[in-house]
C-alpha cells in the first residue's frame, strides 16, 4: 500500500533539506505521543538508525528505523521494520527555481506477516481519508518550513 505527497515550498532546497532532515527535532515530536525513541549510530559513522518503542491497539510496539539514503540536498530514504510489517519511506527535493523545492514523499507498507495483511487491508478500506490526513500532515509541515525561513529573511 503506498501513500504520496507533494509539496511546493518557497525556500531553497538546501534550507528545505536542513528541516526535513532535522532529526533531533523529529525526536522531540515523538515524546508527547508516548513514544520512546533511542538513536544509534551518527551521520559521520556512516549509519544512522532509531528503535521507537510505543503502544498501538493495546500492546507494546518496537519499530527500528534506517536511514538508507543521505543525499544532500535531493534524497532521504527511510527503511522501517516491526515484527510483522516493513514500509519504504522516501523524499525527494526538487529545486524548481532558487527560492522554490518541490517535495516529493512517497511511503511504501508492506506486510510481512498474515496478520499485517489483515491490517493492511483494513487501510485500504480507509484509504481516501488516510492519503488526506498523509496530505495534510506534509502540508502543514511544509508551510511551517515556508513560515521560518520568511521569518528568517525578514530578520
Amino acid at each position: 500500500m503506498r501513500f504520496t505527497a507533494k509539496e511546493d515550498i518557497d525556500a531553497p532546497a538546501d534550507y528545505v533539506f536542513a528541516a526535513f532532515s532535522d532529526f533531533e527535532a523529529f525526536e522531540a515530536r515523538a515524546k508527547p505521543y508516548a513514544v520512546a525513541v533511542t538513536r544509534q549510530g551518527s551521520l559521520a559513522e556512516g549509519g544512522l538508525n532509531w528503535q521507537a518503542k510505543f503502544r498501538f491497539r493495546g500492546r507494546a510496539r518496537t519499530l527500528d528505523l534506517s536511514l538508507t539514503d543521505y543525499s544532500p540536498p535531493q534524497r532521504l530514504s527511510f527503511e522501517a521494520i516491526s515484527r510483522s510489517l516493513s514500509a519504504d519511506f522516501t523524499i525527494t527535493f526538487t529545486q524548481l527555481t532558487e527560492t522554490r523545492t518541490r517535495v516529493s514523499l512517497e511511503l511504501e507498507l508492506k506486510p510481512q506477516a498474515l496478520q499485517a495483511r489483515v491490517f493492511v487491508q483494513s487501510l485500504r478500506l480507509a484509504k481516501n481519508r488516510l492519503t488526506k490526513r498523509f496530505r495534510l500532515r506534509v502540508l502543514d509541515f511544509s508551510q511551517s518550513v515556508e513560515a521560518q525561513w520568511q521569518q528568517e529573511q525578514a530578520a
